[in-house]
């Protein structure tokens, strides 16, 4: 069944005030992260070799600056207990920053829906369509938002200087 992208991106922004995901400390994700460990992985390198438009990186702290994350471990890919059901969590940071005024809270879903999480949704069903029982999946990722507001207030103060 396809789902058109509007009510994905809907049904996107109406999750977003949920709380994130737990590492699974359940038994069946402490089992299904034994015993898909290797697809696990296999999702992570792949979401890594993939060229986003602008930096990406796996990381379960969100809202990092950018320069803490290029030389850290980057192991969010993960089974995680949400809401009594067992999903595969993935967690980043995107480091577009969009702005406020030219891209609205719509577009801005759309947009990191499509070249971002779409691709990275893809590589997690390739390695586990159809062979393992699991409830779901649940894509955290931070964006930025460029606002131009405060650059605006320190020019006018700068004027009267």
């Amino acid at each position: 069944m396809r789902v058109p992208i509007a009510i994905a991106i809907a049904c996107l922004m109406a999750i977003s005030a949920w709380p994130r995901p737990a590492i699974g400390t359940t038994l069946n994700c402490v089992v299904y992260r034994r015993n898909t460990w290797d697809r696990l992985n296999s999702v992570a390198a792949e979401v890594k070799e993939h060229r986003f438009p602008y930096h990406f990186y796996l990381t379960q702290k969100l809202d990092v600056d950018e320069r803490q994350l290029r030389h850290n471990k980057q192991d969010s890919v993960f089974f995680a207990d949400f809401q009594g059901h067992v999903v595969l969590a993935i967690t980043g940071n995107y480091y577009a920053a969009y702005s406020a005024k030219l891209v609205n809270k719509e577009q801005r879903t759309e947009r990191t829906f499509l070249t971002v999480m779409f691709p990275i949704l893809k590589a997690a069903v390739q390695q586990f369509q159809g062979d393992i029982d699991f409830d779901g999946y649940a894509l955290e990722i931070s964006h930025h938002i460029l606002s131009l507001e405060l650059a605006e207030m320190v020019a006018i103060q700068n004027e009267g200087n």
